[in-house]
């Protein structure tokens, strides 16, 4: 065959020569590429050949125990040459070692049946040890198994290849792991009973909220089930999630013998089967789970995780604050550091808007205080997370595992750790505190409503239950461990979350508009998804304040006041005004007066006038009557003395002094008479000093503090802030006077012990033996809170 093409040019395709390529001489460039195509080969091949002949050395006999014979396992040192057979053409661009190294050359290790040899090496590669069921805990692993898998594998491989089955990796023994997988094959719902359990929940108000309860208590069997194959326990308590669990299936061989007898549910499944079995568990309960509670995304992946991570979270301190409530979080922190709390604290937010960088600065300032921003860990689509409903929420997203929440406006006389000791909260792992025994009202009905059966004993001793009041808890203070009460938490969540507010306007109930805000919402949260373990404390509640100053409320004394103010100002105003009378009726007095003596002067003027002109007259007149009159006088005069003497006579008859008798003396006074004696038991009684009355009159004292008292009738905490009312104008807000505390009764009474007023303000009316002083330590204590709210800044400083 004719070939055209030109010499030294490459072949287009589809052509060749007849007889091969002519020799055309190696060309510098052709040689070079061959050198870099050995030279990667050789780079490859090396660690090929280290790699079996390490195996070699596991399978085989050890080698001498040369130090230089081995190679260095510690990964921060340099790692050792190794020598190679020079390849033709290429010996100089490739060294066998670095010049200038001291290092030795790598020699193949050296077989030997040394037993010596052998038990060191055994010692330096233990085999791992059978795992225990005592030793192993949740996943079925024990701690470091990740590392055990990893020295097994190594451990045993070949330095020949083997079939599949040999190649498969190797993992420590889960003794445990078998039954878990088994129980969540065997609880995998049904396709209708799935599809009933991941229906969109209808309804509104209670029967939503039964609804809840009874989904609640399903999804929390199904999750503690995947829970137990999912969560392992570390040396040190700890707990993370296994998510190996399909390749552990896929490596992990369970034989069925005496010691290991088969798995119910297992035993006919191949291993397809068993894995699409979980994977369609794995998808059920994560619709499940959403569909029920998904604000949790944001910050976790599954509920799972957000539960896992609290396993050693320790012992904290939750509070949640705004700017408004910053000032007594920077009071009530120092003073419960005062009292010997260390725990760390963790102030829990939404936003920027609700606490600014500057407060955040200041809390943070304070010794082992942490502010956290909970709007970054919350999904509130759909509704919107504010106000008292934030509560629940920094509980379970704070990283404590046990949890005092603590209120702002809450203080404490005690070391809040001292609640940690409660046996009640040890028995349970909560503990709530009771509300005023205030506004009798039975919700038997209301309950029977919304909690599926059987109810429990605590709830049929509650006071929703006997009638004794329709307030039951005061959330102020919640301590939980949060590990233990990890779905009763969730439910509360939901209750003050998607569900908290309704519309009347839809038709819709909120949880909020059967109960007052969150406080009801922890206990009954855990009676909804079936954890009765919770407890109440078993101290009295009370209320403190002034007996001197605080027998009614500020609103009754602000209308007093204004009352008094109303009446001295219209006593001001009458008493101006009738001293305007008055001076008006001088004034008109003093006119008349000068009128009435013009008058007269004028008329006593006209008068001296007339009888000067009338005098001569007159007394011309007067001469002649007397003429006239002269005879007649005398025997007028005489008859005047007969007719006295008549007269005299009578006088004389009527006193008995004008003839001669002696006056009857006078009756002698009550007075003067003498004592009669008294009878001897009268004398007696008179002489023994007089029984003191019993004081039987009940205190009543007002005042917006609810004081919360230990099991021994000391104070332990009271919220409502230190202000004698927190909703007042700003101008108006003062400190109250604290020098007394009163102690509710037990009984419900009627009228009732407690009454409500404007302003959060209530009045206690109880008997005189429950009214308390405070002693020097808590007056101290209380002077100190003051002072350190005004060094804030805070209301009412």
């Amino acid at each position: 065959m004719m070939n055209f093409a030109p010499r030294k040019q490459p072949l287009k395709e589809g052509r060749s020569y007849p007889g091969g390529l002519p020799y055309a001489g190696p060309p510098g460039r052709g040689v070079t590429r061959r050198q870099g195509g050995l030279f990667l080969l050789l780079l490859l091949l090396i660690p090929l050949w280290l790699f079996f002949t390490s195996g070699a050395s596991f399978t085989g006999a050890p080698p001498p125990p040369n130090p230089q014979t081995r190679l260095n396992s510690q990964p921060l040192e340099k790692p050792p040459q190794v020598v190679v057979k020079e390849q033709p053409k290429q010996a100089a661009d490739v060294p066998a070692v670095a010049p200038g190294s001291n290092q030795a050359p790598f020699v193949a290790p050296v077989e030997s049946e040394d037993p010596a040899l052998l038990k060191d090496e055994e010692s330096a590669h233990p085999e791992p040890k059978e795992a225990s069921a005592g030793n192993l805990q949740g996943y079925g692993g024990n701690a470091g198994s990740d590392r055990e898998d990893a020295a097994l594998a190594s451990s045993h491989s070949a330095s020949k290849p083997k079939d599949l089955a040999a190649d498969k990796p190797q993992w420590s023994e889960r003794p445990q792991f078998e039954k878990a997988l088994a129980r969540i094959i065997n609880m995998l719902p049904g396709e209708m009973h799935m599809r009933d359990l991941l229906r969109p929940v209808e309804g509104t108000g209670k029967e939503r909220m039964r609804e809840m309860g009874l989904r609640t208590r399903a999804y929390k069997s199904y999750f503690e089930a995947w829970e137990d194959l999912h969560i392992a326990i570390d040396a040190e308590g700890g707990s993370y999630v296994r998510d190996d669990v399909v390749q552990y299936m896929r490596s992990h061989e369970h034989i069925n013998n005496i010691d290991s007898p088969a798995i119910i549910g297992l035993e006919a499944m191949d291993l397809a089967q068993q894995i699409r079995s979980y994977e369609s568990y794995r998808f059920f309960l994560a619709k499940f789970g959403q569909m029920l509670f998904p604000w949790t995304g944001p910050y976790f992946s599954d509920h799972m995780s957000l539960h896992a991570h609290f396993k050693r979270g320790g012992k904290g301190i939750v509070l949640t604050a705004g700017d408004d409530q910053a000032p007594y979080l920077l009071t009530s922190i120092p003073i419960m550091r005062e009292l010997g709390c260390k725990i760390p604290v963790e102030v829990m937010y939404l936003g920027d808007s609700d606490l600014s960088e500057d407060f955040r600065s200041e809390l943070e300032a304070l010794d082992g205080v942490v502010t956290r921003d909970i709007a970054q860990m919350v999904n509130d689509e759909g509704w919107r997370l504010a106000g008292w409903a934030a509560k629940p929420f920094a509980i379970l997203f704070s990283s404590f595992r046990e949890v005092i929440f603590i209120d702002a406006d809450s203080m404490f006389f005690k070391n809040p750790e001292v609640l940690f000791d409660d046996p009640g909260y040890k028995k349970t792992g909560a503990l709530f505190f009771r509300d005023r025994l205030i506004m009798p009202e039975n919700k038997k009905r209301f309950l029977q409503q919304i909690l599926p059966k059987p109810i429990s004993r605590q709830v049929k001793q509650s006071r929703f239950w006997t009638g004794d009041s329709g307030h039951m808890q005061e959330s102020g203070v919640v301590v939980v461990d949060k590990w233990r009460h990890f779905m009763a938490m969730l439910m509360v969540t939901r209750m003050n979350g998607p569900d908290r507010d309704g519309n009347k306007g839809e038709g819709r109930i909120g949880v909020y508009d059967l109960v007052y805000g969150d406080k009801e919402t922890f206990w009954l949260g855990w009676e909804l998804v079936g954890d009765p373990e919770y407890a109440f404390h078993q101290g009295n509640a009370g209320i403190m304040g002034d007996l001197e100053k605080d027998t009614k409320t500020s609103k009754e004394l602000e209308k007093e006041e204004e009352k008094k103010r109303k009446e001295e100002a219209e006593a001001k105003k009458r008493k101006e005004e009738a001293e305007e009378k008055k001076r008006k009726e001088e004034a008109e007095e003093k006119k008349r007066k000068e009128e009435a003596e013009g008058k007269k002067k004028k008329e006593e003027a006209e008068e001296k006038k007339r009888k000067e002109e009338a005098a001569p007259k007159e007394a011309a007149d007067k001469q002649k009557q007397q003429q006239q009159q002269d005879p007649a006088k005398a025997q007028n005069k005489e008859g005047e003395q007969q007719k006295e003497e008549p007269k005299k006579q009578l006088r004389k008859r009527d006193d008995p002094a004008m003839e001669g008798q002696e006056p009857i003396p006078a009756a002698a006074p009550q007075g003067d008479n003498p004592p009669q004696a008294a009878p001897p038991a009268a004398a007696a009684a008179a002489a023994q000093p007089p029984t003191p009355e019993v004081d039987l009159t009940p205190h009543t004292m007002c005042s917006p503090q609810l004081l919360h008292l230990d099991v021994d009738d000391t104070p332990l905490w009271f919220n409502g802030w230190l202000l004698d009312n927190k909703f007042a104008d700003k101008h108006k807000k003062k400190f109250g006077s604290f020098r007394h505390y009163l102690i509710e009764p037990n009984e419900v009474r009627e009228p009732g012990a407690w009454q409500l007023h404007e302003n959060n303000e209530c009045c206690l009316t109880t008997d005189r033996d429950k009214s308390h002083s405070f002693n020097e330590r808590e007056l101290k204590l209380l002077d100190r809170m003051m002072a350190k709210a005004r060094e804030v800044g805070a209301p009412g400083a």
